[in-house]
């Protein structure tokens, strides 16, 4: 074993918010909640935006509630993008569910 896998979509978060921040990435735990790092609604806003164009997904502002550590929003975004065929496109099924869910407009 040489270790936990990589895991691009947290990585990408710690990176963000470290650059954000100007914090060490010891201090951004992935157990942490966002705003115990200092995160308020608008460097969420960015925080959101900029993982929507590097894993093409989208992520409502409920779902940055719902999922309100490192660790949960990596999950979140990892399990949407893994949803999506090679090609990017989603099948009908997980797009009436997305759409249902408002994650979709």
């Amino acid at each position: 074993s040489t270790g936990p896998a990589p895991d691009p979509v947290k990585d990408h978060i710690v990176q963000f918010l470290t650059g954000e921040l100007r914090v060490a990435p010891a201090r951004v735990h992935p157990d942490r909640k966002l705003h115990e790092l200092g995160v308020d609604s608008l460097m969420g806003r960015r925080l959101v935006r900029s993982l929507e164009e590097k894993f093409s997904v989208h992520i409502s502002g409920k779902q940055l509630l719902d999922h309100p550590t490192i660790a949960a929003l990596s999950a979140l975004v990892t399990g949407m993008a893994a949803e999506r065929s090679p090609d990017g496109a989603l099948d009908a099924e997980r797009m009436i569910a997305l759409i249902e869910q408002g994650s979709i407009l």
